[in-house]
């Protein structure tokens, strides 16, 4: 276009003007508590008791908004409708609305690690009312309010070749919440089990190397589960005792027994009692106990582990932080990764990688130690 329109209209006010349009962005101090955190790679979100989103971290490919635009080091509101609950994957933002609908945005794959165009938030058609979702590295999941779940390839939206939510999975039992990993998934059952299916070349789906796992298999020796945790290629399973049990790869320690060798079978995170939550990522986990406390193990390149070293650790060992602990987050993005935790007194603390801002502490410093969410 020419002319003084044309003029006007350059590429970065365009860019500008159609991520104020289609995201209302804005820095905000929520005037609500903190009630759930999430992050993915290179990025965090916070979901708001009264329902609202905020992000920040890397944005060059649109992350964070749908449009590609400058990295976030604070929080910044993402304008949705009313959200229930987040899921967040390597490269792409999903919530579960108020309603059961599901929105996501974000980048895609193609083949390998290609990043394709960035999506602004969008609702994802095929799907039932939903109560919770899940996203791994190349697709995502919803369980339905009747237990029914359906899963969505890494490009789910409408205006894609691809044309709605695969049909259910046969499970075992009716699913009462579900993980995604690298290249797999598990559902938690309402009889207290675990299914896993997909990928299971290093045990991540709790089968011998030899079992046919493109349908979901029930995990072994693990029963009275209250939440699972699908890892890159790993998976932990928090029981009704406060355990923490988990399989699969385990170079860097992040199956927490003591060793760093591989097992299809759950074996218990040496030395953690009374777990009530659990986060896995690429190579190290997180988890959280009744007395307050957090507490990380594996991988620790760049302090995701949050005890001020850079050693790995095969056992937990415990993150200092000043409030007891309300929840855990985790990223998968492997060697750059880090970690967030929700404290009581309504603090974000995060640690490790920062190359995006993704620690929301204003800076690109990378922290061995909790750091505080600046808003």
């Amino acid at each position: 276009m020419r002319g003084p329109v044309g003029r006007w209209l350059s590429p970065c006010r365009v860019a500008f003007v159609a991520l104020f349009l289609a995201t209302a962005c804005r820095a905000a101090l929520p005037n609500s508590p903190i009630a759930e955190i999430g992050v993915a790679a290179n990025l965090t979100c916070a979901r708001t008791l009264d329902r609202r989103v905020f992000c920040w971290g890397r944005n060059a490919q649109g992350e964070l908004s749908g449009y590609p635009s400058r990295d976030r080091r604070a929080p910044i509101e993402i304008s949705l409708p009313p959200v229930a609950t987040l899921a967040l994957g390597s490269t792409k933002i999903c919530v579960v609305l108020s309603d059961g609908g599901l929105m996501c945005w974000g980048t895609t794959h193609a083949s390998g690690w290609t990043l394709l165009d960035a999506r602004p938030p969008a609702a994802i058609p095929g799907l039932q009312p939903i109560t919770s979702a899940a996203l791994g590295d190349h697709f995502g999941c919803g369980v339905e309010r009747g237990g029914l779940v359906r899963c969505f390839d890494d490009d789910p939206f409408p205006e894609s070749s691809w044309s709605g939510a695969m049909p259910p999975i046969v499970l075992p039992t009716s699913a009462r919440a579900i993980s995604v990993g690298g290249k797999h998934g598990c559902v938690l059952g309402n009889d207290g089990t675990v299914a896993c299916w997909g990928d299971n070349t290093l045990g991540e789906s709790g089968q011998p190397p030899q079992i046919d796992t493109r349908q979901p298999r029930t995990v072994s020796d693990l029963n009275h589960v209250v939440q699972v945790a699908a890892g890159s290629q790993y998976t932990c399973a928090r029981t009704s005792d406060g355990l923490v049990r988990c399989w699969g790869s385990n170079y860097f320690g992040q199956l927490g027994d003591g060793s760093t060798a591989g097992h299809y079978t759950p074996r218990p995170v040496l030395g953690l009692r009374q777990a009530i939550g659990v986060a896995v990522g690429d190579a190290h986990s997180c988890a959280w106990t009744r007395d307050g406390s957090g507490w990380c193990w594996g991988f620790n390149s760049e302090g995701q582990l949050g005890n001020g070293t850079r050693r790995d650790s095969p056992v937990p060992v415990r993150v200092p932080l000043a409030a007891p602990v309300q929840q855990m987050a985790v990223s998968g993005n492997g060697a750059f990764s880090h970690s967030c935790a929700l404290v009581a007194d309504g603090a974000i603390y995060c640690w490790g990688y920062n190359d995006s801002g993704q620690l929301g502490d204003g800076t690109r410093v990378s922290r061995l130690s909790p750091t505080r969410v600046r808003w």
